[in-house]
Parts: C-alpha cells; sequence; structure tokens
C-alpha cells in the first residue's frame, strides 16, 4: 500500500483556478470574484468527471472502487485510510489518484442549491451518509490531529479528529508524465578546422503540450583539442573542429519534468590538424623624449601577427595601470617632467596576446629638431596591370620622440596613364600600374615641425618581377665588459646581407635613443659604470633593415 501524500495548510491555504460560479450567495465564496461565468463539468462515462477550468478529474463516487454508487458495500474511511485508498486505485487509465486538498473540494460547492438538495452539481453522484461529508489531505494546523472536511449535505468546511471515518471523492491531475527521448542526429564526418552543426530536432515527447529543453556537452575530444560547444542549450548548437579525430557529443532533453536518457552523436574530422597559432608581436616604438606640455604620438603600427591580424590594441600607463587607449596610435600631452612608461597589449584574431613598453622622457626645456630624412625606397620592376607597393620605412629622424608623417606623389607617368596613389599618406601606400613605362614617385616626410628633402622612387613596367628581397641580419658583437674611462670598440663587422649588400650603419643608445654612430665601428669611452645597451640597426641595398644589442659592463677595475 501506497502511503498518500498529504497537506498541511490552514484555511488560507493556496489558491486554486475559479469555479465558475455564476451568482454570489455570501461574501468570499467563488461567484463573489467570478461573477458572470460559467461552471463545467464534464461526465466522461467512466467513472470520472472533469473539471475543464481548473483542469482537474475527480471520481464520480468513492463506493464501488470505480465510481459508481453500489449501495455502500465499500465501508466510510478515515483521513489516513482515505489517502492510501486514492494512491492504491486504478481508474480510467489514470495511476496519479490522490485525496484533493480543502481548496480543490471545496471549489466542487455549489452555493445555488437549496437543502434538502446536496450542494453540488447534479453531474457529480454523491453520498448523504454522514451528512454527505468528505474528507480533504489539509491538515488544520492549529491541532495536527484534525483534518479539514467538506459537507455536501447542507454545505460547508470543518475539522474532525483524523480517526473519524467519511466518505472519500478523489482527484487526478490527468495523464501521468512520459519521459522525453533524445535524438541527437546522425554521426558526421567533416574536414579539420570547419564548423560541425549539431542537430537534436528528431528529439521527441509523447505528452502533448510538453515543450522540450535541450542540453549539450562533450563526453570525448581527440587529444590537445578545446572545442567548445556554442549555444549549448538549443536545438542546433555549433563547434569548430581544432584538431583531426572523432568528438563525441551527449544530448540530454527534458520535458520540463524529467530527462530524457542521453544520446550521443559522433562527429569525426579528417585532413591534418591546423598549425598552432603563433602569438603577435608588439611594437610600442622607440623610446622618446619630449618638452612637458607638448603632444606626443604613441603609436603601436609596428606591432604585427605572422599567421594572422592583430584585432585589438589596448595602451596602459605601467605605473598606475590606468587604460589610456584602445586605438593603434594616439596622443598624449604629458603635464610633469617625469620619465613615464607605457605598456601597449596586442591580441590577434586568435585570442594571443604579446605586450611591449615604451619610455617616454619628458624635460623642461625645447628639444633640439634636425630634419627628417626622406627614403623612399629602391627601385621596381612589375608587370603592367598589377599593383606596386611602395615603402617609406627607412625615412628616419635623429630626434627621439619625433613621428614622421609621409606624403607620396607622382612627379612622372607614363603618357595616358591616370594612376593613382592609394592611401598616399601612409608609409606604405599603392598604386595599379595601368600602363607600361616608368612611374616616378615622390616622397616627402615631416618631423611635425619641417619637411624633409623629397626622394623619389622609380617603378618599371612591362618587366620580369624581381624576387622579393632578403632582409639583412645585424650582428652587433658579443657583450663586453670594460673598466671605466678605457676605450671600448663597437663593431658591426658580423653583420651580412645575403642577397645584396649593407649600405647604411646606425649605433643608438637604448636608455635615450641618442644616436651615436653611422659607421660600421666606432669607438666608445665610458664616464661611467652603469651597464650600458647600445642597438645596431643595418640597413641593405634594397632598404630591408635590421637590429641587434650589445650590453657593455662598465667596472672601476
Amino acid at each position: 500500500m501506497t502511503t498518500a501524500i498529504l497537506s498541511i495548510l490552514t484555511y488560507a491555504d493556496l489558491p486554486i483556478g475559479k469555479t465558475r460560479q455564476t451568482t454570489v450567495y455570501r461574501t468570499g465564496d467563488d461567484g463573489y470574484y467570478t461573477k458572470g461565468q460559467e461552471r463545467n463539468y464534464i461526465d466522461n462515462g467512466n467513472g470520472t468527471v472533469t473539471d475543464t477550468m481548473l483542469n482537474l478529474i475527480w471520481q464520480n463516487n468513492y463506493r464501488d472502487n470505480k465510481g459508481y454508487a453500489n449501495n455502500g458495500t465499500v465501508p466510510d474511511l478515515n483521513y489516513t485510510t482515505g489517502g492510501d485508498y486514492c494512491s492504491d486505485i486504478d481508474l480510467a487509465g489514470l495511476s496519479n489518484w490522490r485525496l484533493p486538498s480543502k481548496r480543490e473540494l471545496a471549489s466542487l460547492i455549489d452555493y445555488s442549491r437549496v437543502y434538502p438538495d446536496t450542494f453540488i452539481d447534479p453531474v457529480f453522484r454523491t453520498s448523504t451518509r454522514d451528512n454527505g461529508i468528505y474528507w480533504t489531505s489539509t491538515i488544520y494546523a492549529p491541532n495536527m490531529t484534525k483534518a479539514w472536511f467538506v459537507r455536501f449535505a447542507g454545505n460547508g468546511v470543518n475539522r474532525y479528529p483524523q480517526s473519524d471515518t467519511y466518505n472519500i471523492r478523489c482527484v487526478s491531475s490527468g495523464t501521468s508524465n512520459t519521459p522525453p527521448t533524445a535524438n541527437a542526429g546522425v554521426d558526421q564526418s567533416i574536414e579539420t578546422g570547419t564548423d560541425a552543426t549539431l542537430d537534436g530536432s528528431g528529439s521527441s515527447d509523447a505528452d502533448a503540450g510538453d515543450n522540450l529543453t535541450y542540453s549539450w556537452s562533450f563526453t570525448s575530444r581527440p587529444a590537445g583539442s578545446t572545442a567548445t560547444l556554442t549555444n549549448a542549450n538549443t536545438v542546433n548548437p555549433t563547434f569548430t573542429s581544432d584538431m583531426a579525430g572523432e568528438y563525441v557529443i551527449e544530448l540530454i532533453v527534458n520535458d520540463g519534468t524529467v530527462d530524457s536518457t542521453p544520446d550521443s552523436v559522433t562527429v569525426t574530422t579528417g585532413g591534418t590538424t591546423p598549425p598552432a597559432n603563433t602569438p603577435p608581436t608588439a611594437d610600442a616604438g622607440l623610446d622618446k623624449t619630449v618638452q612637458v606640455n607638448h603632444v606626443v604620438t604613441l603609436s603601436g603600427s609596428g606591432s604585427s601577427d605572422s599567421d594572422g591580424t592583430i584585432v585589438a590594441y589596448k595602451w596602459v600607463k605601467q605605473s598606475t595601470g590606468d587604460l589610456l587607449s584602445t586605438s593603434e596610435t594616439f596622443n598624449f600631452t604629458p603635464t610633469g617632467t617625469k620619465t613615464k612608461t607605457f605598456v601597449l597589449t596586442v591580441t590577434d584574431n586568435d585570442g594571443a596576446t604579446a605586450s611591449d613598453t615604451m619610455v617616454l622622457t619628458v624635460t623642461k626645456y625645447p628639444v633640439g629638431n634636425i630634419p627628417p630624412t626622406a627614403n623612399a625606397g629602391v627601385d621596381q620592376s612589375i608587370e603592367t596591370g598589377t599593383d606596386a607597393t611602395l615603402d617609406g620605412s627607412g625615412s628616419s629622424d635623429a630626434d627621439a620622440g619625433d613621428n614622421l608623417t609621409y606624403s607620396w606623389s607622382f612627379t612622372s607617368r607614363p603618357a595616358g596613364s591616370t594612376a593613382t596613389l592609394t592611401n598616399a599618406n601612409t608609409v606604405n601606400p599603392t598604386f595599379t600600374s595601368d600602363m607600361a613605362g616608368e612611374y616616378v614617385i615622390e616622397l616627402i616626410v615631416n618631423d611635425g615641425t619641417v619637411d624633409s628633402t623629397p626622394d623619389s622612387v622609380t617603378v618599371t613596367t612591362g618587366g620580369t618581377t624581381p624576387p622579393a628581397n632578403t632582409p639583412p641580419t645585424a650582428d652587433a658583437g658579443l657583450d663586453k665588459t670594460v673598466q671605466v674611462n678605457h676605450v671600448v670598440t663597437l663593431s658591426g663587422s658580423g653583420s651580412s646581407d645575403s642577397d645584396g649588400t649593407i649600405v647604411a650603419y646606425k649605433w643608438v643608445k637604448q636608455s635615450t635613443g641618442d644616436l651615436l654612430s653611422t659607421s660600421e665601428t666606432f669607438n666608445f669611452t665610458p664616464t661611467g659604470t652603469k651597464t650600458k645597451t647600445f642597438v645596431l640597426t643595418v640597413t641593405d641595398n634594397d632598404g630591408a633593415t635590421a637590429s641587434d644589442t650589445m650590453v657593455l659592463t662598465v667596472t672601476r677595475n
């Protein structure tokens, strides 16, 4: 025997829906709140009555265990045995019968009726034994040995000891719930690196009206895979296959009451596993010296990503962590003379990051300006109709802190040509050669104060495109230790260029950006014992550059 689930509530227990009583007989009854509605009960012909307003199914009369009167052969039941009786009956194919709550049973009282009629719709068969008293599942809270009943011979709700025996009318909320069935779809085979779309639309539920929710999760992935599901709680989630092998994904659906048995789908990937992402390279630019209250431009344009693109820039003041800008380039006006360090962090399209720092030295006095030098790059030969990319990156300025701007223009073009420069104010403009012949392009750079002397490059069309230049290799020599006030020789003679010659050397003191020499080799006499770092930059005959550093440790002895 199954023990019934009983409610322990006071008279003001949880509200139920309206009973469609149309007339108000006393303040507080259902008609008081729902005047004008109609009651609606349906005799199902199988010993049950459906209340279409509350969506409850009622036992018509318990006397023959099937809902029909049979001269009282079934005895009256007390509170406990009545609850067990409802739990155990099998009526109308339903198995979830129970003893009704006080409010559920009281909703059947029809106050429009007059004694000696029973106060209930005639569709119900009602016993008049024991004054038509029927047990509810609601315990009387002030005295836990009593429970509430409803009397239909007359009308009213009251409480009696639970040991008393009265009539029983069981109630059901309808059909039992059937667990849903998950269907994770058919197995798939895709290429590694592509997206897989899963399909749970074949999942089902036998109970009409139940809405399914979906929960997908990996149960296995290829070794090293970090694949994750997107929209894992929808019918069609996706994931990107990042490694070759088998991905097994499990689907569980829920009908609002119970989970389904899991179902799985296998996605097999073939082909070559994509290479691991190479992090980007951050370049915050060279350290600079600027006069206080003068604008300085900080640029991360030298940053790069060898196997993708940079999608985000973040500039932070190192001493405070304050975010200054999320742009590649931004302007900053120092208001004090303290040295400041800025940290640039770049993020590539695979989410990898890299950082670099730039030290800004702020002085009280103007910084002497030297005109910049324009370098329009090496002459080129390309096929007519193809694009030419110019390169002004070899342009320079001896004044640390000056940012160059670029201005390119044609000085001559082949007869009939209408070629125009794209991005003519950048370091690398382009144009399409529309006629055979020579295109001469002039570059002028400006350091914010003065223009450079123009420099030109010639692009000849009609010949064979030369092979790409291989950059040179810079070699600043081995790190050294020297006694203070003793001469030391710095040499870049170990530098080389595999497909040309080195045409320029530039030695710079890293901490200040000061230009020390433009010779391959030069002598230096340290006057202090601090460790110093020197940067050698070499340029080949095609304008490509490379850099190397040498650390000099200075001792007293």
